[in-house]
């Protein structure tokens, strides 16, 4: 009895330490000489799994916990949803609340931005041409779309 005990523990002390090995991967996209403002970065990992994030304005992501190994990358942009969009809800007033004579306005601001349209190659892991090894810590993968 004592020795299946202590083949378990042992089985679960060498299970525990076979976690995959991940990587993180950070960068640039850029298209056109220029960051890319908004958008999302897909990783298509040799295991079946996706792993997206989304692009910041100045063009970076940041995405952690990719297994190691070989991916398959696309872009992907989407017209932006403008400044100010609201959909006017009629909610009942909660308790203790203030009274409002009328909702507040949120006023778009003069920033508003044009969806970036990069070839559409990009969108699909298989014909985007972007290709990574992923290697376990950090590493930085910058990336410039040509057009």
């Amino acid at each position: 009895m004592r020795r299946i005990i202590a083949v378990s523990f042992l089985l679960l002390l060498l299970s525990a330490g076979c976690e995959p090995n991940t990587g993180e991967v950070s960068g640039k996209v850029t298209y056109r000489r220029q960051p890319l403002p908004y958008g999302t970065i897909l990783f298509y990992c040799s295991d079946q799994q996706i792993i997206s994030r989304l692009i910041a304005p100045d063009g970076t992501f940041d995405v952690a916990g990719i297994p190691a190994g070989l991916v398959r990358i696309a872009i992907r942009t989407y017209p932006p949803i403008p400044p100010g969009f609201q959909i006017p809800q009629k909610l009942p007033p909660s308790r203790n609340a203030p009274i409002l004579s009328r909702a507040p306005v949120v006023q778009p601001s003069g920033n508003t931005r044009q969806q970036v349209k990069i070839p559409r190659k990009y969108s699909n892991p298989d014909e985007s041409g972007l290709v990574l090894e992923v290697s376990e810590g950090s590493q930085t993968f910058n990336i410039d779309l040509d057009w």
